[in-house]
């Protein structure tokens, strides 16, 4: 199976792309936008193929508006969800504008961007981290279609196309494309 194969699958939830990406044998990732690690629990978790899964944030809570935690809560919150997963993870701490030139391109077999919502910011994303994912992987990301962020749905359906973008079934679903 290949990265094709699955784009004309049905994905009902986030949390299936873990298995996905068991299925394909990816095994080096990235994550931006990690918060508590919530999401990268699930991704190493239910996936031993994952060698390396590489952890982008700044922790800092300027410009978060759904959350009174603070950067330095959720960092060390992070660190403490991710205490069962050392060796398999690589911390980087800082903004993405900053993080991405550390990555070659075509290196990563896969990426979940969950960063910054604003239009300006995925945009911007997704031109800094496309380039990083190998051809024959994945791209995927959250709140596609969350009615308090809908200005990710516009940057990922200019940038890939929207009849190139696969949702999840969720009611806040997740986007996915393949990388040819």
């Amino acid at each position: 199976m290949n990265i094709q194969d699955y784009m004309q699958w049905t994905v009902k939830k986030r949390n299936d792309f873990s298995k996905i990406l068991d299925k394909l044998g990816y095994i080096i990732g990235a994550e931006v936008g990690v918060w508590q690690a919530e999401y990268a629990i699930v991704l190493l978790n239910n996936n031993s193929t994952i060698k390396t899964l590489h952890l982008i944030d700044p922790w800092t809570s300027v410009g978060m508006t759904r959350t009174t935690t603070t950067g330095d809560e959720a960092f060390n919150k992070a660190i403490d969800n991710l205490e069962s997963y050392k060796g398999r993870y690589v911390i980087h701490k800082g903004l993405s504008k900053d993080i991405h030139d550390e990555f070659e391109d075509r290196t990563l077999d896969f990426l979940y961007l969950d960063a910054s919502h604003d239009y300006d910011n995925v945009k911007q994303d997704l031109n800094w981290w496309v380039p990083k994912v190998k051809k024959g992987g994945l791209f995927f990301g959250h709140d596609y279609n969350n009615r308090g962020y809908k200005k990710v749905k516009k940057a990922v359906d200019e940038y890939f196309g929207e009849e190139n973008v696969n949702k999840t079934q969720e009611k806040v679903a997740s986007w996915f494309v393949g990388i040819y």
